[in-house]
């Protein structure tokens, strides 16, 4: 695996931004376990350069260092909407530009929100999913890189009554970071850590 665009990428804003460590790291737990949509907290992703093109075991495993398991969970929209909101929750303290937490979550292709300062407080806005692309067969397809968006559904707002599958580390599954909004639901193991899940996509 490797990053888009064939240049190198950093780590550097994935505490306060998307990245694409993050963005290939959700996009790769959500193929190897087959869920809707995908969460990777910033604070998990290590490396800080990704170089282009292929990518050594030894490199993911520097990328995503703590041999968290992948679980999988079905969350309503409205904890799904929760756990974003208290992602950008410290994004307003002092020290959030030179020592931000790791609570920033990273998304698959599949879910995108914005966010914005009211009053001074991070607030949630807009958030959106889409359904990903599939082979004939039914599987996932892999196919989640392209910038064009080549096979996903339509963008639509996030139901707080529907029911979606989440794939993220077990750490944010037990309350990391302080994302209680997954810790009582029920989970299953796809049998991956985060690195290998990358590795396998």
């Amino acid at each position: 695996s490797g990053s888009g665009g064939g240049a190198a990428t950093t780590v550097c804003g994935c505490r306060v931004s998307d990245c694409p460590q993050g963005a290939l790291a959700a996009d790769a737990q959500r193929f190897a376990t087959g869920a809707q949509l995908a969460l990777v907290n910033g604070g998990a992703l290590r490396l800080g350069e990704l170089p282009a093109g292929a990518v050594s075991m030894a490199e993911l495993v520097s990328l995503l260092p703590f041999l968290n398991e992948v679980v999988v969970v079905e969350a309503s929209g409205y904890q799904i909407r929760a756990a974003l909101s208290h992602a950008i929750s410290r994004l307003a303290s002092s020290d959030a530009a030179t020592s931000p937490s790791g609570a920033f979550m990273q998304l698959a292709s599949t879910l995108r929100f914005e966010w914005f300062f009211e009053e001074g407080v991070p607030t949630l806005g807009t958030l959106e999913v889409r359904a990903a692309p599939t082979a004939e067969d039914g599987t996932a397809a892999a196919a989640t890189l392209g910038a064009s968006g080549e096979g996903y559904g339509a963008w639509r707002p996030l139901d707080d009554e529907a029911s979606y599958t989440v794939a993220l580390s077990e750490y944010i599954a037990d309350g990391g970071d302080g994302f209680t909004q997954f810790q009582q639901l029920e989970r299953t193991y796809p049998g991956y850590t985060q690195s290998a899940a990358v590795n396998a996509y």
